[in-house]
């Protein structure tokens, strides 16, 4: 009988494109205040019993109230209803921690004026819990309601700007900041910065 012989083991090679999973991060203090403070209207009622008032899954509920991740403010606001705590109080919790989230993830970028117009075309977004489709739906029925004089901005160029990568045409900003549901000061104050960045713009090209 031959002798043994042993065969070395190759090395665990991991699958191309397979990665760790990353472990989810802490929520932020704003974020788990909210939680908290949901939590204190629930009480002792069942997830089974705060999803049927606020008509969502017992899975969002959970979410809602434990996790690291931030609800969206219509779930937030639906669980509030639920519950019975104030509303205007709920808007103003979410938006503290939502205020703490995006801050986190979008750091400011000094001496660029139409990055910062970005983002603070998408904090004003964040505060009305508007996505882009939201805000695509809402420019496109303003629009037909003027006539369609101005045709809508699409999906592309409101992604461009919410990115501080190009400004829209006069009559698409005005729509846009209209479907915002912004305040007239801060419309103003909005249109003012456009304005300028467009100046700015036109006088470079000539």
């Amino acid at each position: 009988m031959p002798p043994f012989v042993s065969t070395p083991v190759p090395a665990y090679r991991p699958r191309p494109g397979r990665r760790k999973s990353a472990l989810p991060a802490e929520a932020g203090p704003a974020v788990k205040t909210l939680k908290k403070w949901l939590r204190g209207f629930v009480g002792e009622t069942s997830l089974e019993a705060v999803a049927a008032a606020a008509s969502y899954s017992v899975s969002a509920v959970s979410g809602a109230l434990g996790g690291t991740e931030l609800p969206r403010l219509r779930l937030v606001r639906s669980i509030a209803a639920g519950v019975g705590a104030p509303a205007h109080e709920a808007h103003r919790v979410w938006w503290a921690a939502a205020l703490e989230e995006f801050t986190k993830h979008n750091p400011g970028l000094p001496g660029d004026p139409l990055a910062e117009l970005a983002l603070d075309l998408r904090r004003a977004m964040l505060r009305h819990d508007l996505g882009k489709t939201d805000v695509l739906r809402r420019m496109a029925r303003l629009c037909e309601a003027d006539g369609d004089v101005t045709k809508a901005m699409s999906r592309a160029t409101l992604c461009r700007l919410l990115t501080g990568t190009t400004l829209p045409r006069t009559d698409q900003m005005t729509v846009f900041l209209r479907a915002l549901s912004l305040r007239d000061s801060e419309v103003e104050q909005l249109t003012g910065r456009y304005e300028e960045l467009s100046a700015a713009r036109r006088k470079a090209l000539r």
